[in-house]
Order: C-alpha cells, then sequence, then structure tokens
C-alpha cells in the first residue's frame, strides 16, 4: 500500500520550514485511533510517500501522518484507509428481464476476474454478489445478496409499471465489496403490468437516417401504456406497402421489445443487411402484452435511400490497449480500409458501458488532434466531454491505401476516466454517409510504446544501435547480435507489435528474458520465409516451431504473442500460427528486442500483464 500526503512547508506561527522534514506515518486496525507509540511504523525523511508491504489478510489498515521539524511534532492527517487485499473490480454485463410473474425481474452479470490492483480474484474467492435496485438510479437503500459464485438472481415484489435501477458489486470472500459502487454496471429497466384492453397509443413520429447497408429509425417511446410489450417495424419499397425482405432482422413487419429498443424518452432500431441504393418506406406500430396483443396505428411514414458508396473503414488485429501513462483512460487501436484505394474518416460514434466521457480523438503518424472537447479540432466546437453513444464530427483525415489489418493507422480514443475491460463499440463514418465498424474490449496494458516521444526510456540496451528513429524504434547495426530489454519480470502476458526488416534477414521479440544467455524468442527469418519460435540457454540456441509464410525486407508484419504459463501462442498478421509447450520455460522474466545480424525498425509496441486471447 503506497500512502501519500500533501508536504509540510512552514510552521504553524506561518514561517517557512528550513531543517529537514520529518513525516511520522501511523498505522492501525481500528477507524479513528489515537496515534501512539504503539501504531508508529516509520518514519520518512523529505519524502512525502510511504510504501507499506502488508499481507492479503482480509483486514483494513488505517493511517495517519504527521510532521516533525526541530523536535516538534504537528497536528495529525486525517485518516486514511486501504483494504488487504485489494477490492474486487466490479461485475460487468449486467442484464436484466422480466420475470414469468408480474413484478419479478430476472438479473444476471459476469464475474470480475481481477481485483482493483489488477491481480488475479478466483472464481472461488467471490462470496457474493451485491444486486442493488430501486426506481431512483444510483440508490442503495434496496439490495439483493447472491451468496457463492452465482451469475443471476430473481427480484420479487417490484411495482409494475415503473423503471428500476439496477447495479450489481462483487463481494470477496473477505467480505471486501467492490470499492467504486459500480455505477458504471447500472442499467434501467422498465417493468410492464398485464393485458389491458385499451389500443396502445401510436407514435406520433419517425425519423429514419440512412447509411450505406442500413437505415437507423427514431420514434417517441410509448410512455402511456403500461402494459406495452414492444413495437412493429414495418417496411417496403413503394410508399404504404410494407411487406419488404432484404433485412437482416426479418420480413416485415419486424417485431422488436420495448426494452432493447428504448432509451430515455426514444426508441431507437437499426434496419441492417440492404444493398446500396436501396430505396426503403418504414413505418412503426406499438403492441401490448395482451394475447394476442392489441396494435396500434401505425406511424407517419419514413423515406429514406441507402448510402450508395459503403464504408469500408475498419479497425485492425493489434489490440486494443489502455495505457499506464495516461491512467488507462486512453483507448488505442488502429484503422485501416478495405476499399483498394483511400477512404476518408470523418465521424465517429463510440460507444461504451459506463460514465467516462470523450476528451479527444488522435490519428496517424504522428498523432494529431481531430476532435477536441474544447473546440480545438473537430467541428462540432467547444461542447464539452461526451458520454458514450454521441457522434463526434471530425476534422477529416484520410485512412491510406496501403494500410491493413496488420498495419493501419493509429486511433486514439482519449476519456476521462479509467476504461480498462470496458467493450466499445466504434462507428466509422465516411464522407458520404456511409457507417462500419468494430467491437473490442479495451485491455489495459503494463506498457504501450510507439516511439513517437523520440525516445527508448523505460529500455535497457544490452548490445547494438538502438533509438527512436522516425516515430520508430531502430536497431541499426546489420552485424551482430543485438538486444535491449524492458525492466518488469513477468509472467502471463499478451505482447504483440511491428516488426520490419531494413538490411539482414533475422529478427525477434524476446520474452521470459532472464540474462543474454537465457530467454525465449519470436520473430521471422525472410531467408527462410519463416515465423519462427526459439529460445536461448545457456547460450545454445534451440529452434522450437516455425511456420512457413513469404517473408520480405521492407515489409511491416504484425506478431503477437499470448503466453500462459509455458505454453506460447503466436499470431501472425491477426493469424494464430504457432503454439508450442516448453516445460523449461522459465517462470518469468522479462520482454524486449533481439536482432540477428540485421537492421530492423519496430513499432506500436505493447504487452498486456495476462493473456488475452482475441
Amino acid at each position: 500500500v503506497k500512502i501519500s500526503w500533501t508536504a509540510v512547508t512552514e510552521f504553524v506561527d506561518g514561517d517557512p520550514i528550513t531543517v529537514p522534514l520529518d513525516y511520522i506515518v501511523h498505522r492501525d486496525t481500528s477507524p479513528g485511533f489515537t496515534p501512539s507509540v504503539d501504531t508508529e511504523i516509520a518514519t520518512v525523511t523529505s519524502a512525502t510517500h510511504y510504501v507499506d508491504a502488508l499481507p492479503n489478510d482480509c483486514a483494513t489498515y488505517y493511517y495517519r501522518v504527521c510532521a516533525s521539524a526541530c523536535c516538534a511534532e504537528g497536528g495529525f492527517s486525517p485518516e486514511a484507509s486501504a483494504v488487504r487485499p485489494s477490492a474486487p473490480r466490479c461485475p460487468t454485463d449486467v442484464a436484466a428481464a422480466m420475470g414469468s410473474q408480474e413484478g419479478e425481474l430476472s438479473v444476471w452479470w459476469t464475474h470480475p476476474t481481477q481485483r482493483e490492483d489488477l491481480s488475479d480474484l478466483p472464481l472461488e474467492e467471490i462470496q457474493a454478489t451485491w444486486v442493488y435496485y430501486d426506481t431512483i438510479p444510483g440508490s442503495d437503500a434496496q439490495k439483493a445478496i447472491v451468496s457463492g459464485n452465482g451469475t443471476s438472481t430473481t427480484l420479487t415484489g417490484l411495482v409494475g409499471c415503473a423503471t428500476y435501477y439496477v447495479r450489481a458489486r462483487t463481494v470477496d470472500a473477505c467480505g471486501h465489496p467492490s470499492d467504486s459502487q459500480c455505477y458504471g454496471n447500472e442499467i434501467t429497466v422498465p417493468l410492464s403490468s398485464p393485458c389491458d384492453p385499451a389500443v396502445p397509443e401510436a407514435p406520433g413520429y419517425l425519423t429514419v437516417l440512412p447509411y450505406d447497408q442500413r437505415l437507423d429509425l427514431t420514434w417517441p417511446a410509448n410512455q402511456t401504456d403500461c402494459d406495452l410489450q414492444g413495437y412493429r417495424i414495418y417496411y417496403g419499397h413503394s410508399t404504404g406497402i410494407y411487406n419488404g425482405t432484404g433485412a437482416t432482422e426479418g420480413v416485415s413487419p419486424v417485431e422488436v421489445s420495448a426494452a432493447e429498443v428504448t432509451s430515455g424518452g426514444q426508441c431507437e432500431f437499426s434496419l441492417t443487411g440492404f444493398e446500396p441504393c436501396t430505396e426503403v418506406y418504414v413505418a412503426v406500430a406499438a403492441i401490448d402484452r395482451c394475447d394476442p396483443p392489441h396494435e396500434s396505428g401505425l406511424s407517419p411514414e419514413g423515406h429514406e435511400t441507402t448510402v450508395c458508396a459503403p464504408c469500408e473503414i475498419q479497425a485492425g488485429c493489434p489490440s486494443w490497449v489502455t495505457t499506464p501513462a495516461a491512467g488507462h483512460a486512453d483507448v488505442h487501436l488502429e484503422v485501416y480500409t478495405m476499399s483498394g484505394g483511400t477512404e476518408t474518416l470523418a465521424r465517429l460514434l463510440p460507444a461504451w458501458e459506463g460514465p467516462a466521457q470523450a476528451l479527444e480523438v488522435l490519428y496517424g503518424r504522428p498523432l494529431v488532434s481531430i476532435w477536441n472537447a474544447d473546440g480545438s479540432a473537430g467541428e462540432d466546437g467547444a461542447v464539452g466531454p461526451q458520454p458514450a453513444g454521441i457522434e463526434l464530427d471530425l476534422d477529416d483525415v484520410t485512412v491510406p491505401t496501403w494500410s491493413d489489418e496488420a498495419d493501419g493507422q493509429p486511433l486514439v480514443l482519449v476519456l476521462d476516466q479509467d476504461v480498462r475491460d470496458l467493450e466499445f463499440d466504434l462507428t466509422f463514418k465516411d464522407e458520404q454517409g456511409g457507417s462500419c465498424g468494430s467491437i473490442r474490449t479495451a485491455r489495459g496494458a503494463e506498457l504501450f510504446d510507439d516511439f513517437d516521444d523520440g525516445d527508448i526510456n523505460g529500455w535497457s540496451v544490452v548490445s547494438g544501435s538502438w533509438s527512436s528513429d522516425q516515430l520508430e524504434l531502430y536497431q541499426s547495426d546489420p552485424t551482430g547480435v543485438h538486444i535491449m530489454v524492458g525492466s518488469a519480470e513477468l509472467a502471463d502476458l499478451t505482447y504483440e507489435g511491428k516488426i520490419r526488416i531494413v538490411d539482414g534477414t533475422t529478427t525477434y521479440f524476446l520474452f521470459r528474458y532472464t540474462d543474454s544467455s537465457n530467454f525465449h524468442l519470436f520473430g521471422i527469418k525472410s531467408s527462410s520465409d519463416i515465423v519462427r519460435l526459439g529460445k536461448i540457454s545457456g547460450g545454445s540456441w534451440s529452434e522450437l516451431a516455425t511456420y512457413s509464410t513469404s517473408i520480405s525486407s521492407g515489409v511491416w508484419y504484425n506478431l503477437k504473442l499470448v503466453l500462459t504459463g509455458k505454453t506460447a501462442e503466436v499470431y501472425f498478421n491477426c493469424a494464430k500460427v504457432i503454439e508450442y509447450t516448453d516445460n523449461q520455460m522459465a517462470a518469468s522474466g522479462k520482454i524486449g528486442f533481439r536482432t540477428y545480424n540485421t537492421a530492423t525498425r519496430y513499432d506500436d509496441v505493447r504487452c498486456q500483464p495476462a493473456a488475452q486471447l482475441p
């Protein structure tokens, strides 16, 4: 536990302190404790923090600090506390649906696999899940306790025709609940009542927005019929004739539940799978829970034609990661085009669960701001931080012809808080209104280095001429064996980056590095046209496995290693090509780079401290 405090610079009479200053740290296991000689654990000179090594013993520790100068002690700080072990992270994928009986609500969730400090949380260490539910958002007034590591429960006795807010917190074997209250996983669930003989009210309007292969529909949510079941979406290809086919969602009419389309006071749904340049007419009716259901009249008709030029922008295969340097409040990914030519990225619609807000979007090499909440970039003006689901009008940028799945253009979404393990749904929109997108979970990285800062800080050169050159890592000496490694000792991991041979034939990424005579490595050899997994043990080389494919100098390749225990899985340009278990592999080690008689460039290196399969 790291305890930090604000430096004391004055005596109580306002005179400045010019002598060395000691800070006396006290710790106790009881809240509101009075510091004494028995609770004193450390004296720190000049520094404003102290790291207390504590066991994971199911305890809460309380701290107070005072300053001491010239043999006089000042007053004590307010009390701070720390829980050991670290509290669990929040459950994810919280969802709910009405039960079979009136006033019932079925709720389910996915357990976290990590604690707040990113240490593992085994399933057997989960004691319970607290499920909060109320008609007031963020309320703690009503709570159901689900013992053990179950993943669902049924809430009973709820009020019909009311909107409930539901969220979940994990409790570990020590009785420690998730620290953050888990407001980010709170969901909204409207409860209906049984059949009402009255016919539902028809939607008052219908808005239709066309894209390349879909239509986005918006209409007002029915908030007057308590027995509302959902809506029927009628479509066709002539006005007033709704016998349409061709939508991925089915033939006309498409029936949807109110829960799956309602967001606040409006409903949103997409009809997808149309060919470009398809003319579509649409109308919507509401239906209730009776059997058979009563159906309202139709909404006003909507009419649009899908965009004739499709969007073909996609996110590449490199992992989506958040970075420690930014407090894990950014998402790094890459984009490319499948169009065979250049394509313009004009708008971005990012969606995620939770309260994080978008501050900035950056793109390219080097990264340049193309949207900013303060209005300094983009075309929205100074709109301020934006929540999930808001379309961002970017400064138009070009996704180049050469980009591909393994080597795209960097794109960074900067947010205002930690977004590790959140699923992001990014919709890219081109200048003609066509839309396409990708969905991926942003994982927390142990490190991310694109070498755009002009240095190789954080890496240790063992041998060779390593530098940050032209926004890339470059080892320029094409003769001999050259190595550069990181500082962290890692066990299971996902290690990924791009690699390009400049002069020579053989170059690698390192892992489980102990010293220059003992490590494992994976990389490429152009003279043999192979992807290679091997090791150096006691200074001797052993080839463990290979994959044959065309390898050329001057071409960027994406390589990824997923390491679980002593099993290595190697990915080449997004496809797994090698899986090998070496029982003599060290349990942990450093990561790094190695060249053999080859000048090499590396870029966009990322490492996650756990096995994260694609």
